[in-house]
């Protein structure tokens, strides 16, 4: 499934008022059930515990959630990205400007070598 299809499903089904945005429309390797788990928890727990607007970035395989604060209570989504093998920063809204950032960097994808 197209990594930017997928996400934006993500967002859709959560209910919740974000504003996403995509660059590029890349597919990804990955397991869509755990990576919709890691995004539909890192937008509700963005909405629960942070502020208004809430920002999704689909740039690549490099998906960003951006919210005015920092929420807790991520330990699902760093196991899920772990279990994938993504990798999940999280950055606090006190030393970030503009808010608190969490970063989904999926593995890349080698392509096919030609025979």
């Amino acid at each position: 499934m197209p990594l930017a299809d997928l996400v934006t499903e993500s967002v859709r089904r959560t209910g919740l008022e974000t504003d996403i945005s995509v660059t590029g429309h890349l597919v990804a390797e990955t397991d869509p059930r755990r990576l919709d788990r890691i995004v539909t928890n890192l937008l509700l727990n963005a909405h629960r515990h942070g502020s208004a607007p809430v920002e999704v970035t689909v740039d690549g395989t490099t998906i960003v959630v951006r919210v005015t604060e920092r929420g807790h209570g991520l330990t699902i989504a760093l196991g899920q990205a772990h279990v994938i093998g993504a990798h999940l920063t999280l950055t606090d809204a006190n030393t970030t400007p503009g808010g608190a950032i969490a970063t989904l960097e999926l593995p890349h994808q080698t392509p096919p070598t030609p025979t």
